[in-house]
């Protein structure tokens, strides 16, 4: 019963121990994977501290100073580079080292001394952008980077010391394994050698019993051939049929390929057409946006010119209607004069100072009439002819012109043009100006106080602000503001007057593209705030 099993059990034995040897062969290969996983991890772990002086601090080195000596900002890519490869290779040295469950204590500290570096270049950069190389140099002298690759090789030391470790961790535990491998060798070795001896003996008995069945083999294999001669007809057969269904198959592809062909052509065309469309489409849309846009534009000059043309023609019916009135005054005592004249009952010398106020009248008709015109030619001028005329060439025309009214009134002028003092503008139109608003100064001054008239120059945004203060009567804004520039205004009648000059002042800065402003305090003075555009009308 024994002897019966014993192969069996030989077997079982043999296999369990080359199982034994399989796992020990998978487990050395695991140990080797392992190893040469250790290894590659301490070579990243060494390639990577080896990036950190290589990449990061040479290329920031390289990229400041090869800026500082060409000043071309294209070359600092290498500065710029090392930066970028700092968090890479920082993060993948952590990630490795905390594997190992190594101190990462070193790491973080290195990590901050070249964080620390690369501020320290970044503000040499700096320096060099403000262009202050003297205390680029002298900081430079500091020697910064020797520190930190002080600290560079001494982390790589220990790194290196590390890998090293590991990779002889990982060598031990490898023999270990190669070690347990040889004695399951053995041992299989030990079993195996009387196995097959008995397995020898148990060969010859089966070869005599194998001829047996290669005859019975043989027989087989002969009435296989037959029928192999028997299948080998009826396929030679078959494939002539299906031979002829290829060839059918291959006509009928040919066909369906011409007309693949033409579909695709006429595809093509009709892609081509479309394009065209498309290219039509497109220019007919661009045309039409153009057109659009001409067509805004346009109605946008038409509505403004409509709106200037209908402020023009309210002005001009405005300005008709004050005109009217101011005709009829004089008309009328005219005509009541003349009626004087035709009385019997008037003396010679009545007629007389008749005829003096009929020419009276007629004086202030004609003051009127040229009103109207100087009025009309700055609402028709169309262009003007702009000079650079100095502030203080003006001021100088308008106390010759005013001289006589200046004497008698002792009036004192007092001008600072030191931030502005040139104008771009139409010399006859700020000539107007300054004479009108000069000679209101002089004209409604206090008659407790000697007039003084102050003029000063500033730039306001796009404008050149001419400021002329009086400390003369004043003017009740309460009262007149709105009427202020309106023709033929006058608010203080003890002083003879049109009530013109304001009225010409406003329409005249208008017409340069500016404006005017005006502060008083009655009793106390008048300041008025006169804008010339900078601008070229």
């Amino acid at each position: 019963m024994l002897k019966k099993h014993l192969l069996t059990i030989v077997v079982v034995l043999i296999s369990a121990l080359m199982l034994l040897c399989i796992g020990f062969v998978y487990y050395n290969n695991e140990v080797m994977k392992k190893n040469r996983l250790l290894q590659e991890e301490a070579e990243l772990i060494k390639l990577n501290t080896d990036l950190i002086p290589a990449w990061v601090v040479n290329d920031l080195d390289l990229g400041i100073w090869a800026y500082y000596i060409t000043e071309d900002t294209s070359v600092l890519h290498l500065y710029y580079s090392g930066i970028s490869l700092k968090s890479e290779i920082f993060d993948t040295l952590e990630v490795k080292l905390k594997e190992q469950n190594a101190d990462l204590n070193p790491l973080y500290h290195l990590k901050a001394s070249v964080e620390e570096y690369i501020d320290f270049s970044t503000s040499q950069k700096i320096l060099i952008e403000q262009g202050n190389k003297e205390e680029f140099k002298k900081r430079f002298l500091e020697k910064r980077g020797i520190k930190v690759m002080k600290e560079i090789t001494q982390f790589r030391n220990k790194t290196f010391e590390l890998c090293e470790n590991l990779k002889s961790k990982a060598q031990k535990e490898y023999e270990n394994a190669l070690q347990r491998t040889y004695f399951a060798l053995i041992a299989l070795f030990v079993v195996s050698m009387p196995t097959l001896a008995f397995t020898v003996f148990y060969t010859k008995k089966a070869f005599s019993f194998s001829e047996k069945l290669r005859q019975a083999e043989r027989e087989r294999r002969k009435m296989i051939e037959q029928q192999k001669e028997i299948l080998e007809l009826t396929v030679q057969q078959r494939t002539k049929e299906i031979a002829a269904q290829n060839e059918e198959l291959i006509q009928q592809g040919e066909q369906i390929e011409i007309q693949r062909d033409l579909l695709y052509k006429q595809n093509q065309q009709l892609k081509e057409a479309q394009k065209e469309i498309q290219a039509k489409n497109e220019e007919i849309a661009s045309q039409n946006q153009i057109l659009e846009e001409e067509v805004v534009e346009r109605t946008q000059e038409l509505s403004k010119a409509y709106e200037e043309l209908t402020e023009y023609n309210r002005q001009l019916e405005q300005y008709s209607f004050i005109t009217a009135h101011n005709l009829r005054s004089p008309v009328a005592r005219v005509l009541g004069l003349c009626n004087l004249l035709e009385m019997e009952n008037v003396t010679f010398e009545e007629k007389l100072n008749i005829i003096k106020q009929i020419a009276a009248n007629t004086q202030l008709l004609d003051e009127i009439v040229k009103d109207i015109n100087h009025v009309f030619e700055i609402k028709r001028k169309s262009q003007l002819m702009l000079q650079v005329v100095g502030l203080e060439e003006i001021i100088n025309k308008i106390r010759l012109l005013l001289e006589k009214e200046m004497e008698e009134s002792q009036t004192e002028i007092i001008t600072d043009f030191q931030q502005i003092e040139y104008l771009h503008t139409f010399v006859p139109y700020a000539e107007s100006i300054f004479y009108n608003l000069i000679d209101n100064a002089i004209k409604f001054r206090h008659p407790l106080r000697k007039p003084l008239v102050q003029i000063g120059s500033e730039k306001v945004n796009q404008f050149t602000k001419i400021s002329i203060q009086d400390n003369g009567v004043g003017i009740d804004l309460e009262q007149y503001k709105g009427k202020i520039f309106q023709l033929y205004k006058r608010f203080h009648l003890q002083v003879a007057g049109k009530g013109m000059g304001l009225f010409l002042v406003k329409t005249q800065i208008e017409r340069l593209g500016g404006r005017i402003e005006v502060e008083s305090v009655p009793e106390q003075g008048t300041k008025f705030e006169v804008y010339f555009p900078e601008k070229n009308l």
